[in-house]
């Protein structure tokens, strides 16, 4: 790995409510970036309707705009991207964010490149981590021509975005934006043979990290990107032949250890790692170019690999019910907790390549159930599933090619969910959240008190829980008394600052070494555990519950598994997570167990 120069530039950018679409591109070269949103193994999934709840559409549509090239969704909120939209120019592309209202409706909002040319095809990839809004532009002019940018967004706090954009120089014609993953402070950006990590600095920028290089992957179409916890896959779907997927890890000492997977059974032109998707320990992968049995032409397999426990990995393989020649199923995977999704864009589900969408739950016997996720209307040439996203329960899936009200092949993506999800409780953005009964029981007890004041009627589930607001739960949580010193330099624009002060004489969090308390740092799943057991009284207990535990933090996380706050981020209960950030619903369910509060059904909103 090398450590790149990456060029930033921020802009503001204000917020425009139209869309715009995108353009056909053939399918062996468009690579899909999904959130990899994670939900812990042991909460239950709600049946998703095999009928759509919602088709999502730019009002400001054309035709071959193909809007729903790429698609991601993280609890409340969608980016749909459309890389052939006239936005700044011919195909410069555009990006749609989609918010969730109290009444079930979406609003819409659309990002274009403050610096958008012909051909850019912004919004080629697309993702997604809480107010983290990441686009993609493969043919963009970064340092060199059609090297490629990757461009970020985050609320600028007056309705608006900030715009940070992306480069690396040396990559001309390599597409960097091919792909993209992203959590709150990492990104995953994939380009042609190459891959690399941006890291937030410290001081509102990005540090880049050369992960995988040309002359590790084999010289072709860009590489499929996936990012969760300290795990990075790394699609390569021509290498060898038959495609690799490279599960990279942190190794501890600030650089990256890896992994190489192939199909036990792989063939040329199966196009393994053609797309990717990880969620905590499980690995997918798609192979959209598989010719299964014996027939003639393309049909498409899933891997999903684990950890076996001896340093290897087990492979399993998801084969759809109704699978026929040439569906390219595979050619896009998401994951989210114990759920997979998994795009067949050439499947003839109502006319030839109309497309579909599988959904795939763990069954708790090592097996998956199928969903098989259609629209009625389908029509030829549409490519439903030609991108899919997946957040606890709900599930998006881009339809291209789709001829609707704006024109032919102006795209749309359909959004698919539990079939009853009415409005109700304290915050209009969990509604259908698998943690909502949690999120009101810490709320009707004043502990969750909502992320936008003044009105605060929205809890963020998605957002990843900061130092600072961490010490107003707990403070909150087990009714810390008034603090009687400022013990910190860096608090005190904080509105946290006296709860953070009162954790502080309560012993349960110190500062860092240069005497700073860094409120707006990210709190990860270990650092959770170590606040919670010394907040409620609990001892560390020594021995190895998890397999992936070690340090510091390991007698306060074996604490709260004995006391039932947790059971670990897998299916058998092996693993942890450590460095996993913890997401505010997450925290709403930690929470709740560790006070013993049963969920509450959230009460209608009037």
């Amino acid at each position: 790995m090398v450590r790149i120069t990456v060029r930033v530039v921020q802009l503001c950018v204000a917020a425009l409510f139209v869309a715009v679409l995108a353009p056909v591109v053939p399918w062996h070269g468009a690579a899909r970036a999904a959130a990899n949103v994670q939900q812990p193994s042991n909460l239950p999934n709600i049946a998703v309707s095999a009928v759509p709840l919602a088709e999502l559409m730019p009002s400001d549509g054309l035709p071959q705009d193909n809007f729903g090239h790429a698609v991601a969704i993280d609890a409340d909120r969608m980016v749909v991207g459309a890389p052939l939209a006239d936005s700044g120019g011919r195909d410069s592309g555009a990006a749609y964010v989609f918010d969730r209202n109290a009444t079930g409706d979406w609003s819409q909002t659309r990002l274009v490149a403050s610096d958008g040319t012909d051909l850019a095809h912004f919004g080629y990839s697309v993702a997604l981590a809480g107010d983290l809004v990441v686009i993609g532009a493969e043919r963009a002019d970064g340092v060199e021509p059609v090297s490629g940018a990757v461009y970020v967004y985050e609320p600028d706090g007056a309705g608006g975005w900030t715009e940070t954009k992306l480069t690396v120089p040396g990559l001309a014609n390599r597409w960097l934006g091919f792909s993209v993953a992203a959590q709150p402070d990492r990104i995953a950006v994939g380009a042609r043979s190459s891959a690399f990590i941006f890291e937030r600095d410290g001081s509102d920028g990005w540090t880049g990290v050369n992960l995988v290089g040309p002359e590790t992957i084999s010289s072709g179409e860009g590489v499929s990107v996936a990012l969760a916890g300290d795990r990075v896959v790394v699609g390569a779907d021509r290498e060898g032949g038959t495609g690799a997927a490279l599960v990279f890890a942190e190794d501890g000492s600030g650089g990256w250890s890896s992994d190489t997977l192939t199909a036990s059974d792989g063939f040329s032109g199966d196009r393994f790692g053609h797309s990717v998707a990880v969620v905590e320990d499980r690995v997918v992968v798609g192979a959209p170019g598989r010719i299964p049995f014996t027939t003639a032409s393309i049909s498409g397999w899933v891997y999903v690999f684990v950890p076996d426990g001896a340093g290897g990995w087990s492979e399993a393989k998801l084969i759809p019910s109704d699978g026929d020649i040439g569906d390219l199923f595979g050619n896009a995977v998401s994951a989210s907790g114990d759920r997979i999704v998994v795009g067949a864009p050439s499947h003839d589900a109502n006319a030839v390549n109309s497309g579909a969408a599988y959904l795939y739950d763990a069954d708790g016997s090592g097996g998956w159930s199928e969903t098989k996720l259609v629209v009625a209307d389908g029509q030829a040439d549409d490519h439903m599933g030609w991108a899919t996203a997946v957040s606890g329960n709900r599930v998006v899936v881009g339809a291209h090619l789709d001829n609707n009200d704006s024109g032919t092949d102006a795209g749309t993506a359909y959004l698919f969910g539990p079939t009853a999800e009415a409005p109700g409780g304290t915050f209009i953005d969990d509604d259908g959240n698998v943690h909502a009964g949690n999120i009101e029981a810490i709320a009707a007890r004043g502990i969750a008190r909502g992320c936008n004041p003044p009105s605060n009627d929205r809890y963020c589930p998605g957002d990843s829980v900061t130092r600072g607001q961490m010490a107003s739960f707990l403070a909150r949580a087990y009714s810390l008394p008034p603090a009687t010193g400022d013990y910190f330099p860096d608090d005190g624009s904080s509105v946290h600052e006296d709860n953070i002060n009162r954790l502080f004489e309560a012993g349960i969090a110190g500062g860092f070494l240069d005497g700073t308390y860094r409120p707006s740092v990210p709190v990860t799943r270990a650092q959770m555990a170590s606040f919670l057991a010394r907040a409620g009284g609990l001892a560390p207990i020594a021995g190895d519950v998890f397999d992936d535990v070690i340090g510091v933090h390991e007698g306060n996380i074996n604490a709260i598994a004995a006391a039932g706050i947790t059971v670990g981020c897998n299916l058998e209960g092996t693993l942890y997570c450590p460095s996993a950030p913890v997401r505010r619903d997450q925290m709403a369910s930690f929470l709740a167990r560790a006070l013993g509060l049963p969920p509450m059904v959230p009460p209608p909103r009037g």
